[in-house]
């Protein structure tokens, strides 16, 4: 669905930069915007966001993990340069 979102916001002329990144094996909410090294934060993250929790939300333990990882530099890369 990120890929329609994507598509459609270049389709209608959306002028801000709009970036896409899928993560291979990573459900609906990786809970990307945490610092994993915040011990609060690591511990939500693990009560939340594993498959056992919410299977729901599809992904793996291993796949969150990796999209989290890469996504939280991304993040605060796009908002620097956006904001």
């Amino acid at each position: 669905m990120a890929d329609q979102i994507a598509t459609r916001l270049r389709d209608k002329g959306f002028t801000f930069t709009v970036e896409n990144d899928v993560y291979p094996d990573a459900g609906h909410g990786f809970f990307a915007a945490h610092d994993s090294s915040d011990p609060w934060f690591a511990a939500l993250y693990q009560r939340l966001m594993t498959p056992a929790a919410y299977p729901e939300m599809g992904g793996t333990a291993d796949g969150n993990a990796a999209a989290q990882r890469d996504s939280w530099s991304k993040t605060l890369s796009f908002l620097h340069a956006h904001m």
